[in-house]
């Protein structure tokens, strides 16, 4: 399992020069970026990851009002604005912000990047869920909410995929992510997961987990593959691959690159 993921980065990677958005239009197509923060648990490790990644988008450029963050029961914190609990209905109602806001800067010529990160927890099991008008029975990965509930990947990569954004860069750091990465994968999009559809992530303080290596990548000038003076996504997740790796963490991480987003960064 770990080698196919492998050879898909390393077939993105070949395929490097590709851009939607050269960079000598970037004057005249400018973008907005957006960002969807989830952890559905109560733990002080996932709240220093929304932490960091908050912080982080920031420093980037993200404006702080195009940042939303849903953090287990909503409660307010110091480190971040909560724009609610983790629940399935404020996982709607942001979307439907993000879709609104992302429709306006259509409508004003701007293109939009939307970042999404979850942390905490993830299940995955035997389901008959009812989608779209009929029920469907198989193993699916699930991402567990506050309040008791949970979210299967099929309903979840439904209702994000109906925000009007052009690129996205999506991020699942719980348990059995790669569910998710799969079924949100597509063109203009980069899917990252900690761990693939069938096995666990690791995220045991005081080792780093995967996604703290990514993250961390990000920001690192060594990281810059190509020596373009950027980190794209593809070199960060290389570059947390080979830490990870090196720690021999039980994570199985993937990355999954969508036509023209090869050197799409942050």
């Amino acid at each position: 399992m770990k080698l196919k993921w492998i050879v898909l980065f390393l077939i993105a990677l070949a395929g490097w020069p590709g851009n939607a958005y050269p960079a000598d239009n970037e004057a005249a197509c400018p973008r907005e970026k957006f960002a969807i923060l989830i952890s559905g648990t109560n733990e002080a490790r996932f709240r220093k990851n929304l932490g960091n990644v908050y912080k982080m988008l920031v420093k980037k450029g993200y404006a702080r009002e195009n940042v939303f963050i849903l953090d287990w029961k909503g409660h307010n914190s110091e480190d971040y604005p909560v724009a609610g609990p983790a629940n399935w209905q404020s996982i709607g109602k942001v979307f439907s912000e993000v879709d609104r806001r992302t429709v306006e800067a259509r409508q004003s010529s701007r293109k939009t990047d939307l970042f999404l990160y979850v942390t905490g927890h993830g299940i995955r099991g035997l389901r008959m869920l009812y989608w779209n008008g009929k029920y469907l029975s198989g193993y699916f990965s699930e991402m567990i909410l506050a309040y008791n509930q949970c979210v299967d990947e099929i309903n979840f990569a439904w209702d994000l995929n109906a925000i009007h954004f052009d690129r996205g860069i999506f991020v699942f750091a719980q348990c059995y992510g790669g569910g998710f990465a799969q079924r949100l994968s597509g063109e203009n999009r980069i899917t990252i997961a900690a761990s693939a559809a069938d096995r666990e992530s690791w995220d045991w303080p005081p080792q780093t987990s995967f996604t703290d290596d990514l993250l961390q990548a990000m920001e690192n000038p060594e990281a810059d593959l190509n020596g373009d003076g950027t980190v794209d996504i593809p070199e960060a997740f290389y570059s947390a691959w080979v830490q990870s790796t090196g720690k021999k963490l039980k994570d199985s991480p993937l990355i999954l690159v969508g036509t023209d987003v090869q050197d799409l960064n942050l």
